[in-house]
């Protein structure tokens, strides 16, 4: 099998998707990539990620203009705090929505914020929430457009707001990649 050919997996078995992984590894379809775990390597360097199960969470709001002009990267357990982080969050609009009924006994609000960009074409995305053994970990990706790409020529400020169900919600929280460390 060459590079590239017969890519495609139809299991039927674990066994035989573990013979065919090993085959298309072989043949060059998988790539390993050890720096995603690496310290050394990235811009996440020391940001190993670890193992640990993968939480549900519900996107709340995403968009490309807030009222954060700095980056910074936030978990929200009490609904006061989130009432303020919410006026903050639409100040740059002429009406402020109201925001979303939240039982924070039962979870709790992870919020990304990227900070005032000179256009278009930056985003902000929460990828994963994982629980650790003492603690969450929120893995984030950050896009930048590309040097030839076409954007719209305006400050944008890039956010992502995600509620994640969660019985311990004192259980601190680490982000990886968060755009007020970079």
């Amino acid at each position: 099998m060459t590079k590239g050919e017969n890519c495609a997996i139809v299991p039927a078995t674990m066994k035989l998707i573990i013979g065919t992984a090993l085959v298309l590894l072989g043949a060059g379809c998988i790539a390993v990539t050890p720096e995603l775990n690496d310290a050394s390597a990235g811009e996440n360097a020391g940001d190993e990620i670890p193992l640990g199960r993968e939480m549900e969470f519900e996107t709340i709001e995403r968009g490309s203009n807030s009222g954060y002009t700095v980056a910074e990267c936030a978990a929200v357990s009490d609904e006061e705090e989130f009432r303020g982080l919410w006026r903050r969050l639409h100040s740059p609009r002429s009406t402020i929505p109201d925001p979303p009924e939240l039982r924070f006994d039962r979870g709790l609000v992870l919020a990304v914020f990227m900070g005032q960009q000179p256009t278009g074409g930056y985003a902000v995305t929460i990828r994963s929430v994982r629980r650790a053994a003492d603690e969450l970990v929120v893995e984030i990706d950050r896009r930048e457009p590309g040097a030839d790409e076409m954007v719209t020529q305006a400050l944008t400020s890039p956010y992502h707001l995600v509620w994640v169900g969660l019985e311990d919600t004192g259980i601190p929280v680490r982000f990886l990649n968060c755009p007020a460390e970079q």
